[in-house]
């Protein structure tokens, strides 16, 4: 990058025992665009404060180089398990911003597909990203949630790991899901079906089974998982107030893993043109989530929502009296 000569020397230190007289070393670096620098948390320097600090920037007095220290790809200690098309992606990309967070780009998907799972706990480990001891490294797969095998497979694996569930109004979840199954799997839901008919059986009722409708179905799913871990091990997020005040969730996020506050308000902006926040890196590199992301949804029956809120009403009271919060969701 663009580091000065004298703040290249007091960056670089040697662990171990020092060197023979007469003996020299090699050390290799390798230039990385502002973009790429701000993903690679190997190149992250820390100040006395252990705040994050990027490149060139002068305020910078000491330095603990992270290379220092033996790097090696462990099994997550923190695991994103939905729910689905509740800002899950967001929330991830938005922790990414800590340097003491690590995590896999694409979803592993372990825990709830017998054909991975089946693979053993190596080959998982192989999939997470290399990482220091004073990092954690986070997993994300929202159909973990649903599926009833996974809250044993987890706590087998680790019993004490921290996971985060994040969830919004279930109703509006629901449009959510169906119009990014109906751009993303059409081979799911058949393109003549409409919302109506998808969510409806043919006696006007609510279809309990229905793709779409069973993620939210809140209280069902997170029973199980508090049959197999103590409370205290799940944090909450609210997606709603993820898209309308972030910070205030990651916060919430960063004192549940016990890390330093050092995701801002500098970290993250509104962007007019996309209708959401986006993410800033320390460098000015800016950040906002893929097209498919914050897609408008077209207008739905008033009455069709008014019978899915009915429905979901006595879901979501369970639910607020199982994790003791009270979202507030609309009933009608």
């Amino acid at each position: 990058g663009n580091f000065t000569n004298h703040v290249l020397k007091e960056s670089i230190q040697l662990d171990g025992p020092s060197l023979p007289n007469n003996s020299t070393t090699t050390i290799m670096f390798r230039y990385l665009n502002q973009s790429k620098l701000e993903e690679n948390k190997d190149y992250l320097i820390y100040s006395h404060q252990n705040e994050a600090i990027y490149g060139n920037n002068k305020k910078v007095s000491r330095y603990k180089p992270k290379w220092s220290h033996h790097r090696e790809k462990r099994l997550p200690q923190v695991i994103i398990i939905g729910a689905k098309k509740c800002g899950t992606g967001a929330l991830q990309e938005i922790l990414r911003l800590h340097p003491q967070i690590v995590s896999p780009r694409e979803e592993v998907h372990f825990f709830e597909r017998y054909q991975q799972y089946y693979l053993g706990l190596d080959w998982y480990r192989k999939q997470m990203p290399y990482s220091y001891k004073n990092q954690l490294t986070l997993e994300k797969t929202p159909k973990y949630f649903i599926t009833p095998e996974v809250p044993e497979r987890i706590y087998a694996m680790n019993a004490s790991i921290k996971l985060i569930l994040i969830v919004r109004d279930p109703a509006e979840r629901v449009i959510s899901d169906y119009f990014h199954v109906r751009a993303s799997h059409p081979n799911i839901l058949p393109w003549n079906k409409t919302f109506k008919e998808e969510i409806l059986n043919t006696k006007g009722e609510v279809n309990i089974s229905s793709y779409i409708v069973v993620p939210s179905l809140y209280a069902v799913h997170i029973s199980r998982w508090l049959n197999v871990f103590q409370r205290e091990q799940i944090i909450v997020v609210d997606g709603d107030k993820l898209i309308t005040d972030p910070l205030s969730q990651i916060t919430k996020v960063e004192s549940f893993l016990s890390l330093p506050h050092l995701i801002t308000s500098k970290n993250l902006f509104y962007s007019q043109e996309k209708g959401f926040y986006c993410m800033q890196y320390t460098s000015g590199y800016k950040k906002c989530l893929g097209k498919n992301k914050g897609r408008p949804h077209p207008n739905i029956d008033p009455q069709v929502m008014s019978k899915l809120r009915r429905f979901l009403e006595p879901f979501n009271k369970h639910f607020y009296t199982l994790v003791g919060y009270n979202f507030s969701w609309p009933n009608s």
